[in-house]
């Protein structure tokens, strides 16, 4: 297990929601994020179980 000890936010802007939700999966995926919002209607998306959960 990865020991945090940092802790980094990150705000970004997209042109469309769609873009936002490539960017989201892309981090994710790459664990480089452990949970990316998409504001507005705040939709959370994060690993669980090793898969990409929204």
């Amino acid at each position: 297990m990865k020991t945090m000890t940092d802790l980094c936010i990150v705000y970004c802007t997209s042109d469309s929601r769609q873009n936002a939700e490539a960017i989201a999966n892309q981090l994710l995926t790459q664990q480089l994020a452990a949970c990316v919002q998409i504001i507005p209607g705040m939709t959370s998306v994060y690993r669980w179980d090793n898969q990409v959960m929204q």
